[in-house]
């Protein structure tokens, strides 16, 4: 649940601190939230639904969400890059071509779902 907690504070590019200020709660209790320290209570986790628009469901992971496809593009990214060679059509690609398709794969996937802000 931490990991989802954390990718929904980043998806909106915002540190702990603010939004714990949003959330009404303190800046420990968002990163402990996130680190799996502590586990937020009913009522805190219906703050994090309703502000991040998704289902109490997919914070606490019973169904998979909206990010999945993110995190297989980072699983993929970070993988590719650790192994000796990426190739795109037979060429052997350097680190930074790479991680330029890898982020345009990202950006491509989240303008097809409607999330043009989050993709540029």
């Amino acid at each position: 649940m931490g990991y989802r907690l954390k990718l929904l504070r980043e998806s909106r590019n915002l540190t702990q601190a603010q939004l714990a200020k949003i959330l009404n709660v303190s800046t420990s209790a968002v990163g402990m939230y996130e680190q799996g320290r502590r586990t937020p209570d009913r009522k805190m986790l219906l703050k994090y639904s309703k502000f991040f628009n998704v289902t109490t469901d997919y914070i606490i992971g019973t169904v998979e969400g909206p990010f999945e496809i993110e995190k297989l593009i980072d699983y993929f990214k970070n993988n590719a890059l650790l192994c000796n060679g990426v190739t795109c059509n037979g060429v052997f690609l350097n680190r930074e071509e790479a991680e330029r398709i890898f982020d345009a794969m990202l950006a491509a996937a989240k303008t097809a779902t409607g999330n043009l802000q989050a993709a540029f």
